[in-house]
């Protein structure tokens, strides 16, 4: 075997080992895969932040609480990193750093290797969205939309920002998360998500039941988010061709969180598409492939929250964009 399938082999079992663990074994099950591919970390085969990411996104999807979730993944990779392996292979596409036994070659080290991001199919997914209705019909989305959050269901129904789904409509096997539905866990208000070409490529569940200690949002299970943001239809045409003739603002925000994401899309007026383009990020979403899809010249208000996690993401934005866009993120006083 290669050693780049090798990898990817790898990280596909160990992400498999935490979803199919039983509920009894998955705090073991989530410390002893992040080990094995901590070894593969260590010996600079895999990149520690990409694989921290997909074990814990892994390990949310059984149902565990996300800080019992960190705590197992970061143990698991600080003991595999302490004890790094290398892959064998004869690869003739990598590198040998040395002769090892009879001729085969030890696989030159992957530095800042992007992961194959898996995604969901497309015709599930599809499936999926269109067995949702307009959150407008329905009564219990509608007045957390409006009387929760202070949004116009209205407007996210008219540019289709997100879709409820329906209680008891037949969900797949990735529309489930701890045993449970999307539905049967109230996470009922979809949002699509989009990659670097404008493709619908995945979705995001919100929570909109009374449970104080439930996770707010859900992606599909068994499959990353990496790489994708929501975005309004302004925001979809940019990633899929470029801003449209009678777009002359170029103004964009870009929001975290699907519900400042909403916030924000739901300024544009109902009787024009006069913009801004409004994108919702969450962690890992936003890439340089995406960023390029924003006009130069263009004026990019980040809108995410005051706090550490806010300014990281700040951070990557203006990094992205800065040198070609006017970048502003208002304080917290300016926004209020």
């Amino acid at each position: 075997m290669s050693g780049h399938n090798y990898l990817e082999a790898a990280i596909q079992g160990e992400v498999a080992r935490i979803l199919q663990s039983s509920t009894g074994g998955r705090s073991r099950a989530m410390f002893a895969a992040a080990a094995a591919l901590g070894a593969l970390v260590g010996a600079s085969l895999l990149n520690h932040e990409e694989i921290e990411a997909l074990l814990v996104e892994a390990g949310l999807a059984t149902g565990k609480p996300e800080r019992e979730v960190r705590s197992h993944v970061q143990r698991g990779l600080r003991r595999g990193m302490e004890n790094p392996r290398s892959v064998l292979c004869t690869d003739p596409g990598l590198v040998p750093m040395q002769a090892h036994h009879a001729g085969r070659a030890r696989c030159a080290p992957i530095q800042a290797r992007a992961l194959t991001c898996p995604r969901p199919p497309e015709g599930a997914i599809n499936t999926l969205w269109e067995a949702a209705l307009p959150v407008t019909q329905d009564k219990a989305v509608t007045t957390y939309l409006a009387e929760v959050r202070g949004l116009d269901p209205e407007i996210v129904a008219l540019w289709d920002l997100a879709r409820v789904l329906p209680v008891g409509v037949h969900l797949p096997a990735l529309a489930r998360c701890g045993g449970r539905t999307w539905t049967e866990s109230s996470h009922r208000l979809i949002f699509r998500t989009y990659d670097d070409a404008g493709k619908f490529v995945s979705l995001r569940a919100r929570f909109v039941g009374q449970a104080a200690n439930a996770r707010k949002t859900l992606a599909p299970t068994g499959y990353t988010t990496k790489g994708l943001v929501m975005a309004c239809p302004l925001a979809v045409q940019l990633l899929a061709g470029g801003p449209p003739d009678w777009w002359t603002a170029h103004d964009v925000v870009i929001a975290e969180g699907d519900v400042d994401f909403l916030t924000w899309a739901t300024q544009q007026p109902e009787c024009a598409e006069t913009g801004p383009a409004v994108f919702g990020i969450t962690s890992g979403a936003w890439t340089q492939g995406i960023a390029d899809r924003v006009p130069t010249g263009a004026r990019v208000v980040i809108r995410t929250h005051d706090d550490a996690a806010g300014d990281k993401y700040a951070e990557k934005l203006h990094a992205t964009l800065a040198g070609r866009c006017t970048v502003l993120r208002p304080t917290p006083e300016a926004a209020s």
